[in-house]
């Protein structure tokens, strides 16, 4: 692996004809917002763009590839320059696609997680950025940023807003905080960008919201707080995603680590954590085989949600220190 900054891998973009964007399964606002940015950017400068995402955008984000130069996970496959994974930090999280990133003349990766393990010839990886949004706002930069059609803005401010919170995570830091506020000046508009992320639900949604509440259960003193739903309840909304969910684990009072099971097949549990103050579920998730940020990741793991509920708990303990809360 090469590694290497942002310039690099704008110049590596620059010199090819045509190029591969490659997203992560079970896409994210950083995913999308980065994917959607550097496509519209490149077919503004003239580069033949094609962008593969193993899972499609989700709804929430569909607003995104209106912007998009191109359709997505075209077939059959064309022939690439280079390719190039964003916010991807293991290539198995390219699901059917990695065969095609791989078979390319030039790989690149961009990406802020710890740990990435994407083999590549270019490697632009921060694990101190906010999101990989703020990467490719510092491989257009600002002035390519603002010269560029609003769907390059509009990618990135997803991307930091999603990746941070909304800017409630730790890793909402001061440079963050900067390019957005570089966005708003220049048309973005939060109020317009919040009713799309945030304020455009599905009623299914709410009533899932609702079954996870009711589900709430606490442990250790009430620093980690639980919700599930089971495979009976979820089958009822089979295309609803749910990930947003698990923010609202820390807003209990004193929670340090928020915990949300769903069972998503006979024998399967997805886990989404999330932590406050510091507290890194990053590493809890990387016990479980899964993996993500300090305050932010998640896993899948085999058993009924007693059993994986358990297994989350026997890991959280050995991560939090005894006695450990919210100064």
């Amino acid at each position: 692996m090469n590694d290497s900054g942002p310039a690099r891998a704008k110049a590596s973009l620059m010199n090819a004809g045509v190029i591969g964007l490659f997203g992560h399964e079970r896409p994210d606002g950083d995913c999308i917002g980065s994917l959607v940015a550097v496509a519209v950017w490149l077919d503004h400068v003239g580069r033949k763009v094609h962008v593969f995402v193993p899972d499609g955008i989700p709804e929430r984000y569909l607003f995104l590839s209106d912007h998009l130069p191109c359709r997505v996970n075209p077939h059959p496959l064309p022939a690439l320059d280079v390719a190039c994974a964003l916010d991807a930090a293991s290539p198995e999280r390219l699901g059917d696609y990695a065969a095609a990133f791989r078979a390319a003349p030039l790989s690149m990766v961009i990406d802020h997680h710890p740990g990435n393990t994407v083999q590549a010839d270019v490697s632009c990886i921060d694990c101190a950025v906010s999101s990989t949004a703020e990467l490719v706002f510092e491989m257009i930069g600002p002035d390519g940023v603002m010269a560029a059609p609003p769907g390059v803005a509009a990618g990135i401010y997803t991307g930091i807003v999603t990746d941070t919170g909304r800017f409630s995570f730790g890793n909402s830091t001061p440079a963050a905080l900067r390019i957005v506020a570089g966005l708003v000046e220049n048309g973005v508009r939060p109020d317009r960008m919040t009713d799309l992320l945030y304020r455009s639900r599905r009623p299914e949604e709410m009533l899932i919201e609702a079954g996870l509440l009711s589900s709430l259960r606490l442990y250790d003193g009430g620093r980690i707080l639980v919700m599930s739903v089971d495979r009976t309840f979820l089958k009822h909304y089979p295309d609803v995603k749910l990930e947003d969910l698990a923010a609202r684990t820390l807003e209990v009072r004193d929670v340090l680590i928020g915990v949300m099971l769903l069972e998503i097949a006979p024998g399967q549990v997805k886990i989404s954590l999330r932590g406050r103050d510091g507290t890194d579920v990053g590493a809890v998730a990387r016990r479980l085989g899964g993996g993500g940020h300090l305050p932010a990741s998640g896993a899948r793991l085999s058993g009924t949600i007693e059993e994986v509920e358990a297994a989350v708990l026997k890991e959280i303990r050995q991560v939090l220190k005894p006695g450990e809360g919210i100064l």
